[in-house]
């Protein structure tokens, strides 16, 4: 694993989150995607990396978080279908890690959990999820699981967020998990359905630069110093 210099976000397990003001390109409707991030933590409750959607029971979501257990989780709920499976390795352990999950909608095996660029626990039957996931009145997030819920909030570091409207092929996984921030072309899926690649390495500010589009993020509460 290449972890590299650059500055990362350190967030305070409190109040301190990145969001990005809701997007069609960041709306992932019916189809498959990708979600792929760093990050290190040694916070042994739930913690949430990034996602879009509701809260609570009743709406519509999509997202990557480290549970009670301490292991990799999402959830994908379209208001009428709901699944949520976990991975199977302990993640608390203050290293970097690489985390994605890759979902191709229409498969029984397509809901994938991947740690290190490693899959993490079995394939899961994603099927009963056909609606769209799209909740337009709610931001994307990245450090909790929305702008109202801080209970769920990362105390950790994280690096190199990425959303893709795809799922991503186990090759392109591990590249992805090869280095923080690493070149996007290097994949087989190129550029093409990269909606949005936040790096988090600005260091300073307020503003998170959305490196494959126009959804630049917000920084909330974070004391930037140059480093964090």
């Amino acid at each position: 694993i290449n972890v590299n210099t650059d500055p990362v976000l350190d967030f305070d397990g409190t109040n301190d989150y990145v969001h990005a003001a809701n997007h069609a390109s960041l709306n992932v409707g019916t189809g498959d995607y990708t979600l792929s991030c760093w990050f290190k933590t040694t916070d042994t409750d739930q913690k949430f990396l990034m996602g879009k959607g509701s809260g609570g029971g009743g709406g519509k979501r999509y997202n990557l978080y480290i549970d009670d257990g301490g292991e990799l989780a999402t959830e994908i709920d379209d208001d009428g279908g709901y699944t949520q499976w976990s991975g199977s390795t302990t993640v608390e352990d203050g290293s970097w890690h690489h985390a994605a999950l890759t979902v191709d909608r229409d498969s029984a095996t397509g809901g994938q959990l991947y740690l290190d660029g490693h899959t993490d626990g079995a394939a899961t039957n994603v099927t009963s999820s056909q609606l769209t996931l799209d909740d337009t009145g709610k931001k994307f997030t990245i450090g909790i699981l929305s702008d109202d819920e801080s209970s769920t909030a990362l105390d950790g570091q994280m690096a190199d967020v990425r959303l893709y409207k795809e799922a991503l092929s186990s090759d392109d996984i591990k590249i992805l998990a090869s280095k923080i921030n690493g070149d996007s072309s290097l994949l087989s899926a190129g550029t093409t359905n990269l909606s949005a690649w936040w790096k988090l390495n600005e260091g300073t500010g307020i503003s998170i630069a959305d490196s494959a589009g126009s959804n630049t993020g917000t920084a909330h509460n974070f004391a930037m110093s140059g480093t964090s």
